[in-house]
């Protein structure tokens, strides 16, 4: 049997489609028109608003170790707050305790200027800190000596920061005294002008032999917790195999 012949196909008429979108937006438009202009329309239209983070001034409640602690903020929160930056010894590592007690001793007492950059996997605040130049001198170099820190009653009181480019970045004093490392896995988040300040810190450092450099070859606190974790699985593993042995 013959298959039949299909029935010729035409082509849509542009001309009868133009007209008809035409037709479309002249009926729409009055409807449209006062809801585009709304505030919530244009918002999603722009996206998301990029928000600067907010500068905190705040006093610390607690250490933690080397480079995180708890700080109440003058925005009625208390955040643990990671210091961006560095990556310090944990406490059980060489260094740790002494990296701890110098951040006590520069934050400890005193105002803190928390600069917020972002929040990590672990909910901690990840902020840029400062602080007022220890009093009688400012002198960023007369601090990277361990030994030259001033105690911690001299840092100022509420109320008496001095202007931001007049005050000391927290991570970049411990690099210069040794007392933690550049974390270089984030230094693609820092200016580059602070990047550089933070590797030329962390090889001067090194160059004098100050703090963890003592040691001819520290373990970095990332590959300590790398270490310790794997440890811990292996533990974890032996403890199993025994316990399916003696069933």
């Amino acid at each position: 049997m013959r298959a039949p012949h299909p029935s010729p196909s035409h082509p849509p008429d542009p001309n009868r489609r133009t007209a008809l979108h035409r037709l479309l937006v002249a009926t729409l438009a009055p409807w449209l028109a006062p809801l585009l202009a709304l505030p919530w329309t244009s918002a999603i239209a722009r996206g998301p608003a990029s928000e600067t983070p907010k500068v905190l001034l705040g006093s610390v409640v607690r250490l933690h170790d080397g480079d995180s602690f708890v700080a109440q903020l003058d925005d009625g929160s208390l955040r643990v707050i990671r210091i961006s930056g560095i990556d310090a010894p944990e406490r059980e590592q060489p260094g740790g305790d002494d990296a701890r007690r110098r951040l006590a001793t520069l934050i400890g007492t005193g105002v803190i200027r928390v600069e917020p950059l972002k929040i990590d996997a672990f909910g901690r605040t990840v902020a840029r800190v400062r602080i007022a130049p220890p009093q009688p001198s400012g002198d960023v170099g007369s601090l990277t000596d361990a030994k030259s820190l001033p105690d911690a009653g001299s840092l100022p009181d509420a109320g008496s920061l001095p202007d931001a480019d007049k005050l000391l970045d927290v991570g970049l004093l411990l690099v210069a005294q040794g007392l933690a490392w550049h974390f270089t896995r984030y230094a693609s988040e820092q200016p580059p002008d602070e990047r550089e300040a933070y590797l030329r810190a962390q090889a001067q450092a090194r160059s004098a032999r100050l703090g963890l450099w003592r040691d001819e070859a520290p373990e970095p606190p990332w590959d300590f917790r790398s270490r310790r974790r794997r440890e811990r699985r292996a533990q974890a593993r032996l403890r199993q195999a025994e316990s399916d042995a003696a069933r």
